[in-house]
């Protein structure tokens, strides 16, 4: 498993969980754009992440989210109450409800684990 820091700190946080098989986002608490080039840093594309799982609301952990579920439809974990939280941040953008509701978004984690560092066991 390997763990890279995209972004670090009161500004915003956004770090990239991984193995050869898959990559996930820990929170996205800084722009889209910014998102985009930590990971192209790494040889990564937002594109190639199947999840983004949001610790909290906290606008430097969620400043872009809405970018990223818009732009690839990142499925988005978090627990109910963030997930309500996040229904009522502004600033996550103005289609804020499709960055945690549909097909692909959306879903509500209480159990969240990694089964022999490579297979992300996310509920479906």
């Amino acid at each position: 498993m390997e763990l890279c820091s995209i972004a670090s700190g009161s500004s915003g946080n956004c770090i990239c969980v991984g193995s050869d098989e898959c990559h996930v986002l820990v929170d996205a608490g800084i722009s889209g754009k910014r998102i985009e080039q930590g990971l192209n840093s790494i040889d990564l594309k937002t594109e190639e992440m199947q999840g983004i799982l949001i610790t909290h609301e906290h606008i430097d952990h969620i400043a872009g989210l809405g970018v990223l579920a818009r732009r690839y439809g990142i499925p988005m974990y978090a627990t109910a109450g963030t997930i309500d939280a996040i229904l009522h941040t502004k600033s996550v953008g103005k289609n804020r409800r499709n960055a945690v509701s549909g097909n692909r978004t959306g879903r509500r984690v209480y159990n969240w684990r990694v089964h022999d560092r490579t297979n992300w066991d996310f509920p479906r």
